[in-house]
């Protein structure tokens, strides 16, 4: 949620209909998911497709590890449980026939199967509902696609090479965490993170996404590197860049608010108020020269926020700065 709380507008997840809501154990995650969750609901479409390529692998006689009462062990992690509304009742009617699913007594509303079918079931729905422009985040995409290749093979199928993120996914949650030890060795908590997310303005969103982007790039090397050697230098690479960012970008933040304490509206201002001598300013008297005092530091101030922002969003270490008190440059 971290991750996701600095990398994605939003994250989509699977929901069987529209009266679902997701249910938090942590008041901060409720929280978080609030913000940043929002359900997505296969369509017809979806469910019909998915049914297609499941049964396509089902086509000839299944394995028998995926046959339900193949071990009476109770730590055999055999039964997966999956909302009957989110696959098509035909291919649930289906699965049931081959002995491959059942039907909780007293639960209208779900579906078992044997766990490692369950898994290549979400794997597909999963990949239907993400399409080609949209990236899948979850952790179990492996397990997905190892344990759907296990069956296409055993069933003498051909296996398609689907384009996974997977790997470049768990990298970035890797390079976020790094980041945000160079912001502050001791971490930055997730209730900072979330109230950050949570006061971004539209602007703002422009500096999370300098950061993301940064971490997108590095996550697509080190995922290409040609060996263990090449992704620990990357990675050695990327916490160096990241703090040369975080220092470049104090001293640029610095040198903009000395230049501003040295602009001449400024000086003026500071001199005339502390000497009770606001004529310096204007020679239309007392009222007209704090309006005009008040104005030129209106303009300063609004000159060097609009400067400041933009030195924030340039720097990939602009949105995580905010997160920390440092010195208000």
């Amino acid at each position: 949620m971290k991750s996701s709380l600095l990398l994605w507008d939003r994250v989509e997840y699977i929901a069987p209909n529209e009266r679902h809501k997701p249910q938090y154990a942590d008041a901060e995650l409720a929280e978080a998911g609030e913000l940043l969750a929002e359900a997505y609901i296969p369509s017809e479409e979806d469910r019909s497709s998915v049914g297609e390529t499941v049964r396509s692998l089902l086509d000839k006689a299944p394995p028998d590890w995926l046959l339900f009462g193949r071990s009476t062990s109770t730590i055999d992690n055999e039964l997966f449980h999956i909302y009957r509304d989110k696959f098509s009742e035909d291919l649930i009617r289906a699965l049931a026939d081959r002995h491959l699913a059942i039907f909780p007594v007293n639960d209208p509303h779900d579906f078992s199967t044997h766990t490692s079918l369950g898994l290549i079931l979400m794997g597909v729905l999963a990949q239907r509902c993400a399409g080609t422009q949209k990236e899948l985040m979850t952790d179990r995409t492996e397990q997905y696609e190892a344990l759907a290749k296990s069956l296409t093979f055993k069933t003498g199928g051909v296996w398609h090479e689907a384009e996974s993120s997977v790997h470049e996914r768990a990298i970035e949650t890797a390079l976020v965490t790094a980041s945000l030890k160079v912001i502050d060795p001791r971490g930055i908590s997730f209730r900072q993170l979330l109230d950050l997310r949570k006061n971004e303005t539209r602007y703002e969103g422009s500096f999370r996404q300098s950061y993301s982007s940064m971490i997108r790039d590095y996550a697509k090397k080190i995922s290409e590197a040609a060996t263990s050697v090449d992704r620990v230098a990357i990675e050695k690479s990327f916490e160096f860049d990241m703090q040369q960012k975080l220092a470049e970008l104090k001293e640029r933040l610095r040198d903009r608010a000395g230049h501003v304490l040295l602009s001449q509206e400024m000086f003026v201002t500071v001199l005339a108020t502390a000497l009770g001598q606001l004529d310096l300013i204007s020679s239309g008297g007392p009222l007209i020269a704090g309006i005009f005092g008040v104005g030129a530091l209106g303009k300063v101030w609004k000159e060097y926020r609009t400067d400041r922002n933009s030195i924030l969003a340039e720097n990939p270490m602009g949105y995580l700065y905010k997160s920390k008190t440092f010195p208000r440059y």
